[in-house]
């Protein structure tokens, strides 16, 4: 892990509350990023997001000179080429954290209810406690992650977007308002790939293949939810992984 704050780097970022915190509370924002070969993918897109999620809360940073910040630490400093960057906004302050991430060729879900959180949907910040009690969640009962549902209506997962391949063949993604503006996601859609559709969790077993997508898988399929198996479906998996890029 290399922790940056004010383009210096930070030797003890347990010294920084900032790197530290599990983020229970609405005081701050964040941008999950992928590095590849010392690039940051879709960059762009992650700052028009942050902007967006700052503007919502009549916050504000300079994003001009956030993206300044991070374009000097990785010109002076030797950052692994494709480790993960989490973005972090404080109190008017950028924050970079670079770390290695793991994943997996392909994960298993478990259902779980969501109906009762209270969450301000629609953007990232770091009020983010409540999926991360999903996933953990999840992870006690042997699953990977957890599908995020509401009133039979399904979500997304706690960290990334869903799709789903109908029985007619249709790649489709759930609809529903309160799920988070995934940038991957986002491509998919905007490329026709990926059509937005109400999904419901009783009708789940009617669904040919899951995949889950963000910013660092990209796209990988789901092989189980619950007690429901579902194919890999190379065909399209491959589909996907070219249009998001």
């Amino acid at each position: 892990m290399l922790a940056f704050y004010r383009n210096k780097l930070v030797t003890d970022p347990e010294a920084f509350q900032v790197f530290t915190r599990e983020w229970a509370y609405l005081d701050g924002f964040f941008e999950t990023m992928l590095l590849r070969d010392g690039e940051v993918v879709d960059l762009e897109q992650h700052m028009q997001r942050l902007e967006s999620s700052l503007k919502k809360h009549n916050a504000s940073v300079d994003i001009a000179k956030v993206k300044e910040e991070l374009s000097l630490i990785l010109e002076e400093h030797d950052i692994p080429k494709n480790w993960a960057l989490r973005l972090m906004i404080f109190q008017g302050e950028a924050y970079f954290l670079f770390r290695p991430f793991q994943q997996k060729s392909q994960y298993s879900l478990l259902s779980y209810d969501f109906s009762d959180v209270m969450y301000p949907y629609g953007h990232k910040s770091m009020l983010y406690q409540d999926f991360l009690d999903a996933k953990e969640w999840a992870l006690a009962r042997g699953g990977d992650a957890a599908l995020l549902y509401e009133n039979d209506i399904v979500l997304e997962a706690d960290h990334a977007n869903l799709i789903f391949l109908d029985a007619k063949g249709e790649l489709v993604c759930p609809a529903s308002p309160k799920a988070l503006p995934g940038i991957v996601l986002q491509h998919l859609k905007e490329k026709k790939v990926v059509k937005p559709r109400e999904i419901k969790l009783s009708e789940i077993a009617s669904y040919q293949a899951v995949f889950l997508c963000n910013s660092l898988l990209r796209v990988k399929p789901v092989v189980k939810i619950d007690a429901i198996e579902f194919g890999l479906q190379q065909e399209k998996l491959s589909l996907l992984q070219k249009a998001c890029g």
